[in-house]
C-alpha cells in the first residue's frame, strides 16, 4: 500500500471509530464534505496544511494517519 491509500483507509477508520460524520469532520477541518469524500475515495490528496488540521481534529499523530 502507498501512503495515500493508508491515509484514506485510516481516515475512514478514525471517523468511524470516533463517530464523526464526514460533514462534521469537514466543518472542523475547514473543507467541504465533498473534499473529505474525495480523500476517502482516494480521488484527491490533502494539502499539507489540511493534513495538519486533520491530525489536530482527530487528535492523532501523523504516523497514526499514514500507518499501514
Amino acid at each position: 500500500m502507498d501512503l495515500f491509500e493508508n491515509f484514506s483507509n485510516n481516515l475512514k477508520h478514525y471517523l468511524f471509530k470516533m463517530k464523526i460524520s464526514q460533514k462534521e469532520f469537514a466543518r472542523r477541518v475547514g473543507v467541504s464534505a465533498t473534499c473529505v469524500t474525495k480523500w476517502i475515495l482516494k480521488q484527491h490528496e490533502p494539502t499539507l496544511s489540511n493534513i495538519v488540521k486533520i491530525i489536530q481534529v482527530l487528535d492523532i499523530s501523523f504516523d497514526d494517519l499514514i500507518a499501514n
